[in-house]
């Protein structure tokens, strides 16, 4: 099971910031959801370990494959980032409300 990382990484660096990052392989608004991450990170002058899961290729914590991607937790805690228009079965694009617009991607100031 993906997420076991959080209590590794305590055990032996407390205070830790720990990202997991669930994904599409391919997905353009993934990959820009996770350039605006370690941007964001970047800006805050955090030094995190992102883990990066393949959503096509590994078998999900019960619950993610419900959820849309791109899927953020940080320290054990969703980023629910106004998640918008979620009506389909199964992984699929999450929707971002930034200000008056709907994005395929969060910015860096809403991570």
């Amino acid at each position: 099971m993906i997420f076991d990382n959080l209590r590794a990484l305590e055990l032996n660096h407390p205070g830790a910031v720990v990202v997991d990052f669930v994904k599409f392989s391919g997905c353009a608004q993934c990959r820009q959801t996770l350039e605006n991450l370690r941007q964001a990170l970047k800006e805050l002058n955090l030094k995190a370990q992102i883990f990066l899961y393949d959503a096509d290729k590994e078998p999900l914590e019960t619950g993610i494959s419900s959820q849309s991607l791109p899927y953020i937790r940080i320290n054990g805690l969703e980023v629910d980032l106004g998640k918008f228009g979620q009506a389909a079965d199964g992984p699929h694009c999450r929707r971002f409300k930034t200000g008056l617009e709907i994005s395929g991607y969060p910015t860096k100031e809403m991570i």
